[in-house]
């Protein structure tokens, strides 16, 4: 559909010089650190709950060309930059500070003719099995028993209605909490939300929304 669109656009070229540019992006490695906030990110803003991720750890040519300093982190909507926006040869090395993920720390924008050998290493995804996957069902099997409670607040002649607990929702998020207090303190916010967004749509959560008229 989009190549159709873009041979339409008037230019019998489109998609060849979409594809061109495409191929002159530069790549982006970085830490360790950067890739599981990438990751965090993904889950958050994109909801990929059951992409399985990987790790790749990356070689570089000792002949690769460095651009001389560090410089900010290049500037795009996306952080898609090519390879002659950032002066760079197929074979160069292009560092930075990284802004948003590992914040402070070196990220390189490279060429992919700098890199020598790449290895891919699993994420591995917690088994359904596990003592701890074990320990949430319960305790969210546990929290769908429970009914919501009312909860006094100003708005509540207004609206009408009580406003409810959920302690589907409240145990899930207790949960989370727990688990998030294993990592670094600027990570568990990303963590806690990155989690499946499923966990919100179910257990008792309609006892909150569909209520009779006070």
């Amino acid at each position: 559909m989009a190549k159709e669109g873009m041979r339409k656009s008037g230019n019998p070229n489109a998609v060849e010089n979409w594809v061109a540019k495409q191929k002159s992006k530069a790549l982006h490695i970085g830490t360790y650190e950067a890739a599981i906030e990438n990751m965090l990110r993904q889950l958050d803003t994109q909801r990929q709950v059951e992409t399985q991720y990987y790790l790749y750890r990356v070689n570089l040519h000792q002949t690769s060309i460095v651009t001389p300093g560090v410089n900010q982190e290049p500037k795009s909507i996306l952080g898609d930059m090519t390879l002659p926006e950032l002066g760079l040869t197929p074979e160069g090395i292009y560092r930075y500070i990284n802004q948003f993920e590992d914040e402070g720390s070196i990220s390189l924008a490279i060429g992919k003719e700098a890199i020598a050998s790449v290895q891919r290493i699993t994420i591995p995804l917690l088994p359904d099995t596990s003592s701890l996957s074990k320990k949430i069902e319960r305790e969210l099997d546990a929290a769908e028993t429970r009914k919501p409670q009312s909860q006094q607040d100003v708005l509540e002649t207004i609206r009408k209605r009580p406003l409810m607990t959920n302690p589907y929702e409240e145990t899930a998020q207790n949960l989370w909490d727990e688990l998030s207090q294993s990592l670094p303190e600027r990570l568990r916010p990303k963590f806690c939300r990155a989690r499946d967004p499923r966990i919100r749509d179910e257990g008792n959560e309609a006892y909150s929304k569909v209520l009779p008229a006070a």
